[in-house]
C-alpha cells in the first residue's frame, strides 16, 4: 500500500490517502455488516474513506504545517498486518487498544 497524496475533510482534518484503498473499504463494509448496530462514526457518513489523518481539529495554520512537512515525504510505502479495535472517549489520552487483530493469523 502507498500514501501518495494530502488530503483534506473541510479545515478541520488533514490526512493520506492509500492506495489502493480497494481492500480498506471491503474490510471497512464486513465489519460494519458484522456489527449493524455499531456503525463507523455513528452512522454519520454514507461513505466511509480509508484514511490515515495526520492532524484534527488544530488550527489550520497547524494542519496546514502538518501537511506540508508530511507531503515532502511522499510516497510513504506501508504494509498493514492488522487492525485494532480502540475505545475512548473526547477526553486526552482516553484512548486505549481493546484488541488487536492480525491478518492471516489462525
Amino acid at each position: 500500500m502507498s500514501f501518495a497524496e494530502v488530503k483534506w475533510f473541510g479545515d478541520t482534518v488533514v490526512w493520506l490517502s492509500p492506495q489502493p484503498d480497494g481492500g480498506l473499504r471491503h474490510l471497512t463494509a464486513a465489519v460494519w455488516r458484522r456489527f449493524p448496530e455499531a456503525p463507523p462514526y455513528a452512522g454519520a457518513h454514507a461513505d466511509v474513506v480509508p484514511h490515515l489523518t495526520i492532524g484534527h481539529d488544530a488550527p489550520k495554520h497547524v494542519l496546514a504545517q502538518a501537511a506540508e512537512a508530511v507531503a515532502g515525504h511522499l510516497p510513504i510505502r506501508a504494509t498493514v498486518d492488522a487492525v485494532r479495535l480502540i475505545a475512548g472517549a473526547p477526553e486526552p489520552d482516553s484512548w486505549h487498544t481493546l484488541r488487536e487483530f492480525r491478518f492471516g493469523a489462525a
